[in-house]
């Protein structure tokens, strides 16, 4: 069982990496009119140093991490496995939230998680009755020299309280 929530949150980590990071809306698909100033091939750039500093950017900007798509809690007093990893290589600090996706309500928040770190087990800061509940684990990024805010990234995470 737990070789399988580690393979469900590699593919979640994976997919966010990859920029799927696009939630599940009820409506219609929305439909986007073609850019009429779109040309076809990559960006022209007057400088190689230009692209070397864009590319360090993107790459400061990047999460890297891995978590439980499932968790599950014995009761809603007890410890959960969310299995959270900033994973190694990375290049900033994180900090993770859950937060309910029906009211916004932030049911756990982390200290710090430096580049190797993971966290297995956590504990709600409330006591939830048992069901499912659909939620959005927010992960902050900072860098890791000055702490100062890069931005986040957020993963679709449904808690699952036993009794």
């Amino acid at each position: 069982m737990l070789h399988r929530l580690w393979k469900t949150a590699l593919l979640l980590c994976l997919s966010v990496i990859a920029g799927c990071g696009i939630t599940r809306s009820a409506g219609p698909p929305v439909r986007f009119p073609a850019e009429p100033n779109a040309r076809v091939g990559s960006a022209k750039s007057d400088s190689g140093s230009r692209l070397e500093e864009l590319q360090q950017l993107a790459d400061e900007g990047t999460v890297n991490f891995q978590i439980n798509a499932d968790p599950c809690f014995e009761s809603g007093q007890a410890e959960g496995n969310l299995l959270v990893a900033n994973l190694e290589g990375s290049r900033n600090r994180l900090t993770v939230e859950l937060v309910l996706k029906d009211t916004g309500e932030s049911l756990y928040r982390s200290g710090a998680i430096a580049p190797g770190q993971r966290i297995d087990v956590i504990r709600l800061n409330r006591t939830l009755p048992a069901g499912d509940y659909s939620c959005i684990a927010y992960f902050n990024a900072y860098r890791l020299q000055e702490d100062t805010y890069l931005g986040r990234a957020g993963a679709e995470v449904t808690l699952h309280i036993i009794t």
